[in-house]
Formats: structure tokens, sequence, C-alpha cells
């Protein structure tokens, strides 16, 4: 399978941009790994980082694992090192990141996600599928609460 990537972004009102998305590869597999750093929380780009720095440690370790497992296992370890950046601070301000995964194995694909940040599907200029977020807005559209012309305003 042949891939073709780029990456784009902006950081929007923010000062600093805590975007970080990685194109790694190992034998067989690709995986294209993002993170974004939660601006409401400390050190949200060097959490995003860490995401970042983990899949690429990982992915070469992991050349045995089935990728779910695989999968798995960067988000744990990420998870793990995320939580050593402050580990002093209150819960609700400690280091956070939203994570999206695409391993590419062969001619199969396998989306995670954590978060907010979204994977699309694309086929012939038509999207699939997206993943869902894990949000309060997208809980709160999928229980009939809010319509999905609130979402972009809620």
């Amino acid at each position: 399978m042949k891939l073709l990537s780029t990456t784009v972004t902006l950081p929007g009102d923010r000062a600093e941009n805590q975007d970080r998305c990685e194109v790694l590869t190992h034998g067989e597999r690709t995986l294209i790994v993002l993170g974004d750093g939660m601006g409401g929380h400390s050190d949200g780009a060097l959490a995003a980082q860490r995401l970042i720095d983990a899949a690429g440690d990982l992915l070469p370790q992991g050349a045995s694992l089935p990728p779910t497992q695989l999968l798995q296992s960067i988000a744990s370890e990420a998870h793990r090192r995320i939580q050593q950046i402050s580990p002093n601070l209150p819960n609700e301000e400690q280091a956070r990141t939203t994570a999206v995964f695409c391993l590419f194995n062969g001619s199969s694909a396998l989306f995670a996600h954590a978060g907010d940040s979204r994977a699309y599907q694309f086929r012939g200029g038509e999207m699939l599928t997206r993943t869902r977020d894990h949000s309060v807005v997208e809980l709160l559209y999928r229980t009939g609460r809010i319509t999905e012309e609130d979402i972009r305003s809620h």
C-alpha cells in the first residue's frame, strides 16, 4: 500500500501550538499518530510530544504484537509518561492530550482515539466514517439532548 500524507496545524487563538503529528514506519507497519495538548491544562504541548515519543519508541518494539495490542501498549505507555510531567498538580490541572492513531498493517487500517480529536475515512472524495468525540457535547448529542446543529455552538 502506498501512503501519501501531509499535516497542517494552526494555533487558533492560542499563543502556543500544542498539536503534534508524526508518521512513523517500521517494517510493514505505518503509524500515524496525532496529539492535541489540552490548552486548559499545564504542559499540553509536552503531553502531546510524550504521546508521539511513546509511539516512536514502541512501534519497533511491538513488531510482533497484534495491531490492537500494539495501540493499547502505546496508549498505556504514553499515559504513564504524561502522568510523570506534573504529578504534584491537582488532577484537573495535570498535563493532558487527545490522541488519534491510525495503524496501517498490510492492506488493513486500524483506528483508535481518545478525546475530541477525530479520524476521518474518505474514499473517492466522500466521507465514509469518522470517530466520535469523547466529550460532553458528543454525549449530549448521542443521547438526544441537543441536535447536530447545536453541536457547533454548544
